[in-house]
């Protein structure tokens, strides 16, 4: 009856009587895990997603609606001549190309409907050929002669149709020698045709939605931040954030409101360094349709390399965005643009400063400078790597404690001086000192550097300044930083380590700055950790994370080290992890809206950068 009704070909329904006949001789029956799920709030599709052997296909709502609109039957335009129910004899014949059985096609030529190019659940061609001698000689079975319908075939009981699930229709249409579905006498909710004005349900909510009048500030900014539908790091509604990405077609924000510890790994050309990027440009200055920041924060990146070639990436955030697929993407998927960041401050070591000068024409850089009246005996410590447990640290922290009222650089030579340390203790002590005199500025107040809507880049490359150093001058800054105001009033900041294991690997300073980041949530700072090795990055530090970011890497050491510090992590798996494209990640934040990112890491799709991206692999072609 398939086969006559056109719903089957002839090679698949000899094969499925071959089956039927050989059903005691055994079979094989294979499966595939798939689920459609159709989303009534957001538009449009994504690429197939596959989670623990099932793959999942989001129908947006505008396709919904465009399944929906060409499954209504259209009139025909001729009458029904047949007068009968009987089905023609041409409607036995072989389905046209674009039937059920053409994969990934549409059924009409001009369909509207998009269709996948591959699934699990597509039924792939084979042989269907089957050998009914075979099975006669064995079986003594013959062949069956199944008879091409006919105008005289005796009309099918309504009995046997009622068997089958079809209710019998006293006048069935033929349209292009297939029978036509019957006009639905409801449908909820109701479809008008097309020529009447009717609009789909998804351009019936954004029109009311475009409808609504949005506040703009002076600067024609409005002042009403974009629609989400998933917030990471609080578990209500913020007064600040930023779209980070999408999952499954949903917009997925970042509170930017709280402080937060957030840590991101990946390999090179993951796309790490774009979304430290994205969370930095969003974080600093308001952007339309990305963000809504009624107080912005001042961002601090965090950039060593015992090398000149190193060059930090973030200096290219003050320009807008260039890059056609960017651009669009943004336009086509935000509704946003290309901005830059205007308010940029460059700090690098005094010997470097006439070389970085010339080397960022643009960009306003000044010398990494402390006074001393800023510095506590903390910071001097730091300064001096006095954090060990050595017999002339302890001495030295002795002769510093005496010094508390009084602490500056002469102080402490004529107490290094004056101490009953020996010569070489005091060589040593001197040698610190040293180290911490080239950035003590009595003039200089760094902590003005920083301000609302600022981005400020340490650039330590010095051949000269080795790791510890350079930590030790990053843990300083970010407690000065921490503790900065801007017209007498205190603001929030971001404080990013950027490849943070070429300079994390002292015990003893490492101890020091976890110690610091848990106090920098009383301080309204927020600090971000990212690394291209994530075993370099103490475990101490990554239970401290609010969000996890990670993106690409093919270690299944990397992920199992990441898995100590979260339980919440155990899901992930190392095919997991080397599956994510360029710009995916999996994402984990402690409070969310959406408690499917606190049970367990999400796999998003990054957002394009409004700023350009100063970063990327280099060709051997250029692009």
């Amino acid at each position: 009856r398939s086969e006559r009704f056109g719903l089957l070909r002839a090679d698949v329904a000899d094969e499925a009587r071959f089956f039927v006949r050989t059903l005691e001789d055994g079979y094989t029956l294979q499966f595939t895990r798939s689920a459609l799920v159709f989303d009534f709030q957001k538009a449009g599709t994504e690429l197939p997603e596959t989670d623990n052997g099932v793959q999942f296909h989001r129908i947006g709502i505008d396709i919904i609606q465009t399944l929906v609109d060409e499954a209504v039957p259209k009139q025909p335009d001729t009458k029904d001549t047949t007068g009968s129910g009987d089905v023609p004899a041409d409607a036995g014949g072989p389905r046209p190309p674009g039937g059920p059985m053409e994969q990934g096609k549409g059924c009409d030529s001009d369909s509207s409907v998009p269709r996948l190019k591959e699934a699990l659940f597509f039924v792939q061609d084979r042989d269907r050929s089957v050998s009914w001698h075979s099975l006669t000689s064995r079986n003594s079975v013959s062949e069956p002669v199944i008879e091409p319908a006919s105008q005289s075939d005796p009309p099918i009981s309504e009995a046997e149709e009622k068997q089958a699930g079809v209710e019998l229709t006293e006048n069935v249409s033929i349209e292009n020698g297939l029978p036509a579905l019957a006009q639905p006498e409801a449908l909820e909710p109701s479809i008008e045709s097309k020529d009447k004005g009717s609009t789909s349900i998804e351009a019936q909510r954004i029109a009311a939605h475009s409808e609504a009048p949005k506040p703009t500030n002076e600067d024609g900014i409005a002042t009403i931040g974009p629609d989400y539908d998933v917030l990471l790091g609080s578990n209500d509604e913020s007064p600040q954030y930023g779209i980070v990405g999408e999952f499954a077609g949903r917009k997925i924000a970042l509170d930017l409101n709280e402080t937060h510890t957030i840590s991101l790994f990946g390999v090179q050309g993951g796309g790490k360094s774009y979304t430290l990027g994205t969370i930095a440009e969003m974080a600093t200055v308001p952007i339309e349709k990305i963000n809504q920041l009624p107080s912005p924060l001042a961002t601090v990146i965090f950039h060593y390399s015992p090398t000149q070639d190193y060059r930090p990436e973030f200096t290219s955030m003050h320009h807008a965005n260039s890059e056609e697929w960017a651009i669009e993407a943004l336009e086509k998927r935000y509704g946003a643009r290309p901005k830059a960041i205007e308010d940029v401050l460059l700090l690098v070591p005094k010997d470097k400063l006439k070389e970085r000068r010339a080397e960022y024409q643009s960009l306003e850089v000044r010398p990494l400078c402390f006074s001393s009246v800023e510095l506590q005996v903390g910071h001097w410590q730091f300064l001096m790597g006095a954090v060990g447990n050595q017999l002339y640290m302890r001495q030295l922290k002795s002769l510093m404690r005496g010094l508390r009222n009084d602490m500056s650089l002469n102080a402490l030579r004529h107490g290094i001086d004056d101490s009953s340390m020996t010569d070489t203790l005091k060589d040593l002590a001197r040698m610190r000192l040293d180290m911490a005199a080239q950035y003590i500025d009595d003039e200089a107040v760094l902590s003005g550097l920083i301000r609302p809507g600022r981005l400020v880049i340490v650039d330590l490359r010095d051949e000269f300044i080795e790791k510890d150093e350079a930590l030790g001058l990053f843990v300083v800054l970010l407690q000065l930083f921490g503790d900065a105001k801007h017209d007498g009033r205190k603001f929030n900041k971001l404080v990013v380590f950027d490849e943070a294991h070429k300079y994390i690997d002292s015990t003893d300073l490492v101890s020091g700055l976890v110690e610091v980041v848990r106090e920098m949530r009383h301080k309204g700072t927020s600090v971000m950790v990212a690394s291209q090795d994530p075993p370099s990055v103490p475990l101490a530090l990554i239970e401290l994370s609010t969000q996890i970011i990670l993106h690409r890497f093919n270690s299944p050491a990397w992920i199992k080290y990441i898995q100590k510090a979260n339980s919440s992590l155990h899901t992930l798996t190392p095919e997991k992890m080397a599956q994510l494209r360029q710009g995916e990640a999996y994402v984990w934040s402690a409070k969310s809206t959406d408690e499917s990112f606190s049970r367990d890491a999400m796999r998003i799709q990054c957002r394009p950068r409004v700023t350009l991206h100063g970063g990327g692999t280099k060709t051997a072609v250029e692009k």
